[in-house]
């Protein structure tokens, strides 16, 4: 499935130009780096109900990844 950007007006830090989000993931694009943090849910052998915090169940477990990948020589400026 393709990925989908959209334009950061203020969702995120502003060093961030343009994010993604999926099951599982976040991308974030800025001008010298992209970063990827990856997402899932930890199966402790409970039951698999959806979180409903009115019913005071616990939220499941996650695990995150960050993924870094810096483009080196970038011009952090842009295109002038």
């Amino acid at each position: 499935m393709p990925l989908r950007f959209e334009k950061n007006e203020g969702q995120v830090s502003g060093e961030v130009k343009f994010l993604s989000k999926g099951n599982g993931y976040t991308m974030y694009l800025t001008p010298t780096e992209s970063v990827m943090v990856l997402t899932k849910t930890v199966d402790s052998g409970r039951q698999k109900n959806h979180f409903d915090p009115l019913k005071k169940i616990e939220p499941p477990k996650t695990e995150t990844s960050i993924v870094r990948m810096e483009v080196v020589g970038a011009n952090p400026i842009g295109p002038i």
